[in-house]
């Protein structure tokens, strides 16, 4: 018939066919479609104003999650998440170490309904079979979107009267269930709750859920790391300090004897016990001798054990670094003389140029150890060179060798205890690789560092910074 609609053509009417042969449309037909056109636009701003929110609760919820590395603050903030929408609560579960379900917590942003919520979480706990929670997952492995048979669900889930009364004060109506994986197993879950009745979660619903479930698993391992990484620190340090007390009760322990060897010695030597011919004289100094190194030894680990174990006290003043490392070279001369060496103090070490806050015995230790090491790794007949400055915020002393040197892999390995190098090992007067981690305790707990700089076959300069004198 003319005028009339094609059937076979979905989507024609009158209006439209008259449109297309040019016939004016009414007004009717045209407020329609605009009004049409409005609720469209209306629906596309409503669905990017959701998921502009969904962004922003998103990435709230990361700040949250990764503001803290202690699990039960994790747990905690777990524990208050819920899709962003007018009266939706959640209820979050996780399996305990032996894997049974556990409440952690059940959540309503209404502070009347919470209070409900909080008698809940008393006592209302999971069980295997019930239709919500960690126990569905965990059998299915995947999100659950509960919109029918909801009422069913809810009196199985509740477990006892009281409970299903309080669970509908509420407001369950329905429900997506989402697991939280931590290394590939299922080790909770996040039950979403509407208080009012849905056809269904929408993709971008059921997207945000899973996004927030991974979120909770990712805070949760990293919280379990850090956690298991602490207490395998606190074990190694543990472990540490026993030895080290040991070693420190070992080491004073054996001084007594040495002093008595040492003691008697020296008594034979003088003729206390009757003569004593030349030969026997030879034999008590070196014993003498073997005895002083061997308090040496236990002098100097003894020291590492102090500064190890933080039994060191620090008295600072100003210090002179110039003037305690020219006293140090004074002491330690005939170390140098013996090899014919020479200790050369360049022009930048005058008074006042270099002045530390710092500890003026630690300090002096700190450069006989160098200047000993110095001594050591150089040949005979080298020259040390002990240099002096100060910037802004520290002062410092530099001793350089012209020995073999430290190749780039030992460079740090050297600041190490009982560390020792091989090369030039034929110059070495003993010792049990303690000093320069001794000397750079020393300066870190004067807020200062030793550090190095070396070239295999050219030598090593130690430089010993410390934080400068302030008014």
């Amino acid at each position: 018939m003319k005028g009339s609609s094609d059937p076979s053509k979905p989507g024609t009417n009158d209006a439209t066919e008259r449109q297309s042969r040019g016939v004016p449309v009414s007004g009717v037909a045209m407020r329609g479609r605009l009004v049409t056109a409005a609720l469209d636009a209306i629906d596309r701003a409503d669905a990017a104003e959701g998921s502009v929110k969904r962004s922003d609760y998103l990435a709230a919820l990361d700040r949250r999650l990764s503001g803290s590395l202690d699990e039960s603050s994790t747990k905690e903030t777990i524990a208050q998440v819920a899709l962003p929408e007018k009266d939706a609560w959640a209820v979050v579960d996780l399996a305990a170490p032996d894997h049974t379900p556990v409440r952690l917590a059940v959540v309503h942003p209404d502070p009347v309904k919470q209070v409900i919520a909080d008698t809940l979480n008393v006592h209302w706990m999971p069980r295997e079979g019930d239709p919500i929670g960690l126990p569905a997952v965990k059998r299915t492995g995947r999100p659950i979107a509960l919109v029918d048979g909801v009422d069913d669900a809810l009196t199985v889930a509740a477990h006892s009267a009281e409970d299903l009364v309080l669970l509908r004060e509420l407001g369950f109506c329905a429900c997506l269930v989402v697991p939280i994986r931590t290394e590939g197993e299922v080790d909770g879950a996040i039950t979403f709750v509407s208080a009012h009745p849905r056809k269904r979660f929408t993709p971008a619903e059921v997207e945000l859920a899973e996004a927030i479930a991974a979120a909770s698993a990712h805070a949760l391992r990293n919280a379990r790391l850090f956690a298991a990484i602490n207490e395998r620190r606190s074990a190694a340090e543990q472990s540490n300090r026993t030895r080290t007390d040991a070693l420190g009760h070992v080491t004073h322990e054996l001084r007594t004897p040495l002093n008595a060897i040492g003691g008697y010695a020296q008594l034979l030597s003088l003729g206390v016990r009757g003569p004593v011919n030349d030969a026997q004289l030879k034999d008590l100094e070196r014993i003498r001798w073997n005895q002083r190194h061997l308090l040496d030894l236990i002098t100097e680990i003894l020291s590492f054990v102090r500064a190890d174990t933080r039994r060191v006290t620090y008295t600072l003043s100003s210090v002179d670094l110039a003037e305690v490392a020219r006293a140090a070279a004074d002491m330690i001369g005939p170390i140098f003389r013996d090899k014919a060496q020479t200790i050369v103090f360049e022009d930048s070490c005058g008074a006042n140029v270099a002045v530390a806050c710092a500890d003026a015995e630690r300090v002096r230790q700190i450069i006989i150890n160098l200047l000993t090491n110095a001594s050591k790794y150089s040949p005979e007949g080298s020259v040390v060179t002990v240099r002096c400055g100060a910037t802004a915020a520290n002062a410092f002393i530099e001793i350089s060798d012209t020995g073999y040197g430290i190749p780039n892999d030992q460079v740090e390995s050297i600041f190490e205890p009982f560390v020792q190098l091989a090369a030039g090992s034929e110059s070495r007067r003993g010792g049990v690789g303690l000093g320069l981690a001794i000397a750079r305790q020393f300066a870190r707990g004067m807020n200062g560092d030793l550090t190095v700089q070396s070239r295999v076959g050219t030598g090593s300069t130690f430089r010993l910074t410390l934080p400068i004198r302030t008014a």
